[in-house]
């Protein structure tokens, strides 16, 4: 056999006496760079421009696994006794475990790996870099890089003394703590802690976590791994711990995710949560629902007790990047690659929302403690602050250079901190969007960031393997955090702030203990820090007090509020000085409403103006570049008093509000049904929509097909059009009749079906057959474009709606084509759909209008009809209303009724009856 490797990403397989290839192994995303060949074993390793080291079978062709951790292109592999080793582009050669994958050495060197070697001992290796090059001698035995421990040998009498001498400091300790007296046990834990090799032991770690809570924190004393969970190769992308502290959860690039409990380390569950990598992970503030974002672009959500699945979410274009939950904890907020950020409610009661839409992919979300903001960044290197009450952008907040990896609100609702590619981390006015500081210290990316409690201080994780703890105050590094083997993906910190978790790409997960000083006020002093707090609570007040926006508390609320304020430092404040605070706070709160109010309401009105301004600042940008500065003045000056004429005389409305809402309503029904539809949600005979067995045995296939085609035949009493029927067993049998016809089917059946359509027997079951026919790939059939031109109305409307779901970009252009063409049938059956393709962005916005102008304007007044219908897109004014004004006086009934749909703007789901 050879065994080469090419620039197209795959290793191929010749025989060497036929000279012809048999075996191709894909799986690398870019050039194989270098390739070792275990002959005795039948394996070979793969180094990959992707950063990635493949194993592979070369019997079977099947990968092994893949092992990650270079920051860069993998340059060199050999194998060495049982150790892939692998040098890259990032100055790193790196050693794993070729039995079992797991990561045992880093070396650093002071330039790129050029090429790697093995000698004939089969015990040491040479690599080549820059100038220079240096043999290893492999450890003996080869075992994973552990802590140093420096351990001291004692008399068992002397251990029993230790033992006994801690439990007293420690028993009294917890006497104080029990009575309230926190300061009082102060002194004994640390003598407890200060008794030999006792200083981590988890009983005394947890007491002083609970003191540590109770008052504010100086400064840290050191920052030690408790535990570390998880191993194997596959990195972690992303981590969180519970609102209790008891577990965390972790999602791997391989799409699992897993629970793990803090105290022992013992995995609770894992699933596979994800066809690909799990990207962000989210617990809400009960504690009780996991939600995760995932490179397939699904939002689920999760019970943390059973691991069991409850909701799942699909309408993200690409990879969902990240996900919050709401301050009720009844939804959750995504964004993803294709610059969307949206909103899906866990209640079934309302319909999801898209709050935002841009033109760069949104990395990272941060939602603010009072529920009025959330923060988010990306690739357009910004950090973008909206206002979650009134759906809008209020600032923008520039200096990164480069994409934007994560960000993070303090829990006072002052500061945002926002990390980059740059390697710096920015603390930000949250209110004025002013820049405070810069922490610059790591060496690569930074990729997460988080506050402690007491939003006094930042944990950073970073590309260069390292965690950082900030003062916010003094703006440096007060801890480097080290012991990952590569990348830090992810950190969570705990309510306390006495543990962190962080996430890396040698695929572990990491406990680690934050040990502060504690600052000890005097007794009876008041605190004015605690201000923040109390007015977070009071704004998250007045979002849950009903309709008047005024603050109401009662006792429970009032004892959740100073339980959180213990956790964050302001446990010995007085709770009668803490509600006379707070009602003080509150009775000014009225005045200072009224002005927030305004005040985000001028920010609106402002973005507004920008955005409406940017073209005329691109031409003025553009004519600079071309024709000189004084030309470019002169129109600058034009345009500016046309746009501000044009500002004076049509100002932002409440209709153009109201028209703004109503057509990201629309986008996101289109977006709904589409996602239903391939997903084979039955809906009909269902008094709620129920997926499916998907026991689907192929023997049984013609019967499937004849029960969800002629179900009419099969139901006693005779069926009713429109409503369920009766027996419930029916139902179900015919709900996975659908199913499993969508899932076993081929494009022969779409003929049948749509002639089973057309005999109109069963008019209520169109989107079954509709679901169908878009889960067996019919918009990929050639004869999908005819049936458009089809003599029966309902076979040219199925068609439509298979081409424009269906997926397949052939699809979309059979249906522009058909709104240009010379058929009246096919233009009919093409305007049917004039209003998803609009939402899905088929035809473009400048376009749009004048496409549905046209059309409301066409001899058929079917396809007025329709046309009239897709008015509903654009805003009540101009030549849109002119265009309604004329339908409205239109000779066909339908199409004066269609019209005046459109203009009472239908909301919410019974737009779905308007264009059908």
């Amino acid at each position: 056999w050879v065994v080469t490797a090419s620039a197209d990403g795959t290793v191929r397989v010749w025989n060497l006496d036929q000279g012809r290839c048999f075996r191709v192994l894909e799986g690398h995303r870019g050039p194989v760079r270098d390739l070792s060949l275990l002959a005795d074993e039948n394996l070979v390793v793969s180094a990959g421009q992707d950063g990635s080291v493949g194993v592979w079978d070369l019997d079977s062709g099947e990968d092994h696994r893949y092992l990650r951790g270079h920051r860069g292109a993998v340059t060199a592999v050999t194998v060495v006794a049982g150790v892939v080793v692998a040098g890259g582009e990032d100055g790193t050669v790196r050693l794993w475990s070729l039995e079992t994958g797991e990561t045992l050495r880093v070396i650093r060197v002071a330039n790129p790996i050029i090429d790697l070697a093995t000698t004939a001992d089969n015990q040491h290796f040479l690599a080549a870099y820059g100038s220079s090059v240096a043999l290893y001698a492999l450890p003996s035995p080869v075992a994973s890089r552990l802590p140093l421990v420096l351990a001291e040998t004692a008399a068992s009498g002397e251990l029993v003394g230790r033992e006994k001498e801690f439990r007293e400091h420690l028993d009294l300790a917890r006497e104080h703590i029990e009575a309230g007296r926190m300061e009082q046990a102060i002194e004994p834990l640390r003598d407890a802690r200060g008794v030999e090799g006792y200083d981590l032991h988890e009983d005394a770690v947890e007491l002083w976590s609970k003191v540590l809570a109770f008052y504010p924190k100086r400064a840290p004393r050191s920052v030690v791994e408790l535990r570390r969970f998880g191993g194997g190769n596959d990195p972690q992308g992303a981590c969180v711990l519970t609102p209790d502290g008891v577990s965390c959860v972790v999602g791997g690039s391989d799409g699992s995710l897993r629970r793990f409990v803090c105290a022992t380390g013992e995995e609770e569950f894992a699933v596979e949560g994800h066809g690909q990598g799990v990207l962000s992970v989210a617990v809400s503030s009960d504690g009780r629902w996991l939600a995760s974002a995932g490179r397939d672009g699904a939002v689920r959500v999760w019970d943390t007790t059973s691991g069991q699945r409850q909701h799942e979410f699909e309408g993200h274009d690409g990879a969902t990047q990240t996900v919050v939950f709401s301050l009720d904890d009844r939804a959750v907020i995504s964004a993803g690659e294709d610059g969307t950020v949206r909103r899906w409610p866990l209640d079934g009661t309302s319909l999801p929302e898209l709050l935002s839409r841009g033109e760069d992919a949104v990395s990272t979300l941060a939602m603010s403690e009072d529920g009025h903001f959330v923060v988010s960044g990306g690739w357009g290197s910004a950090v973008t602050v909206s206002s979650l009450l009134h759906g809008t952008e209020l600032r923008r907040m520039a200096g990164h250079e480069g994409p934007v990896h994560s960000v993070a609100v303090s829990p006072d609702c002052r500061a945002v901190a926002s990390a980059g590619e740059d390697g710096a981390i920015r603390i930000w006015d949250l209110e004025g969007g002013r820049c405070w500081r810069i922490l610059s210290g790591h060496t690569g990316a930074v990729l997460a960031v988080a506050f402690t409690p007491d939003s006094r201080f930042v944990l950073s994780a970073g590309k260069d393997a390292s965690l950082r703890l900030w003062n916010l105050r003094t703006g440096s590094a007060d801890r480097i955090i080290e012991g990952h083997a590569g990348p830090v993906t992810d950190v969570s910190v705990s309510l306390d702030g006495s543990a962190a978790v962080s996430a890396g790409t040698d695929g572990s997960l990491r406990l680690w203990f934050l040990d502060w000083d504690p600052e000890l006020p005097e007794v009876g002093q008041w605190d004015d820090r605690v201000r923040p707090f109390l007015q977070v609570f009071l704004r998250r007040r007045e979002l849950v007090s009903a309709g008047s926006g005024v603050p109401t508390w009662n006792e429970d609320h009032i004892r959740e509020l100073l339980d959180g304020l213990a956790r964050r430092g302001f446990g010995w404040l007085e709770p009668k000085r803490v509600e006379q605070e707070l009602e003080a706070l509150a009775r000014g709160r009225d005045e200072r409403r009224t002005e927030e109010q305004e005040h985000a309401q001028k920010l609106a009105r402002r973005r507004r103006r920008e955005h409406r301004m940017a073209p005329a600042r691109e031409l003025v940008e553009t004519l600079t570049r071309n024709i000189g500065l004084k030309v470019a003045g002169i129109v600058a000056v034009v345009i500016v008093g046309i746009s501000a004429l044009a500002l004076l005389r049509s100002p932002e409305s409440g209709q153009a509000e109201f028209h703004r809402q109503l057509r990201q309503q629309m986008e996101m029904l289109v977006q709904e049904r589409g996602i239903r539809l391939r997903r084979g949600t039955v809906m009909s005979y269902q008094n709620r929509p129920t997926v499916g067995s998907a026991d689907c045995g192929e023997g049984y296939f013609p019967d499937f097909v004849d029960l969800a085609i002629n179900a009419e035949q099969y139901s006693t009493p005779p069926l009713d059009p429109g409503l369920p029927a009766a027996e419930e067993a029916f139902r179900v049998r015919y709900s996975n009749a659908v199913n499993c016809v969508g899932t076993l089917g081929t494009r022969t059946l779409a003929p049948q079906i749509l002639q089973r359509a057309d005999e109109g027997l069963h008019p209520y079951r169109l989107e079954d057959l509709l679901s169908i026919m878009i889960r067996i790939g019919a918009a990929g059939d050639p004869r999908m474009v005819d049936y458009l031109a089809d003599h029966s109305e309902t076979i040219r409307h199925l068609a439509a709606l298979t081409l424009v779901h269906g997926g397949f970009p052939d699809g979309i252009e059979a249906l522009r084509s058909g709104l240009e063409s010379t058929d009246s049938r096919a233009v009919e059956g093409a305007s049917f759909v004039l209003t998803e393709l609009i939402c899905v962005d088929s035809i473009e916005e400048q376009s749009a209008f004048d496409t549905v102008r046209r059309l409301c304007r066409n001899i058929d007044p079917r396809v007025r009809k329709n046309a009239v219908k897709a008015l509903i897109l654009f805003e009540r004014s101009g030549p849109a209303k002119l265009v309604l004004d004329e339908a409205l006086d239109d000779s066909n009934p339908e199409v004066v009724e269609a019209a005046e749909k459109t203009r009472a703007g239908l909301r919410s789901v019974q737009i779905s009856t308007l264009f059908g």
